[in-house]
């Protein structure tokens, strides 16, 4: 009986300690919208932007908002962790305070859970700015054409 009792412990104490944790599937605070977006990669190849916004998904966002940045079409994002930093091949991330003030991400990372059939990217992030701090949550951003042609 005793050992039932234990258990049963551990395991509400570890609910709670995961319901208090931040979750990967919250909302990011402040940044309620996003989008994803064609963009040029190296060697003029695909790649992807992800721009978590405060206001209605735009690839045009009015500062503050967060741009990832990851190196391949938007259909091989699925089912993956991507790590971001300014050193990382797998992507990056920018904190945009103001039109001419921006920051990358000392450290983090975006797990992509799906990507749908209309190109729309549901995943969550975890990133470390080294002025703005942390942003983390979940997010579905929505594909908008850019009209981005690579040279």
């Amino acid at each position: 009986m005793a050992v039932f009792r234990m258990v049963r412990m551990a395991v509400v104490v570890a609910a709670a300690v995961a319901c208090d944790s931040d979750s990967v599937f919250e909302p990011i605070r402040h940044f309620e919208f996003s989008a994803a977006t064609f963009q040029c990669g190296p060697a003029d190849g695909p790649a992807t932007a992800i721009y978590l916004t405060h206001d209605v998904g735009s690839i045009d966002p009015s500062a503050p908002f967060v741009r990832i940045y990851i190196p391949v079409a938007v259909e091989e994002l699925s089912g993956r962790v991507w790590q971001l930093s300014e050193n990382s091949p797998e992507g990056a991330a920018w904190f945009h305070s103001s039109d001419a003030s921006s920051e990358i991400a000392a450290s983090g990372y975006m797990i992509v859970a799906a990507v749908g059939s209309d190109r729309t990217v549901q995943g969550s992030v975890y990133l470390e700015f080294p002025d703005a701090g942390r942003v983390s949550g979940a997010f579905a951003a929505g594909w908008i054409q850019s009209g981005v042609i690579c040279p």
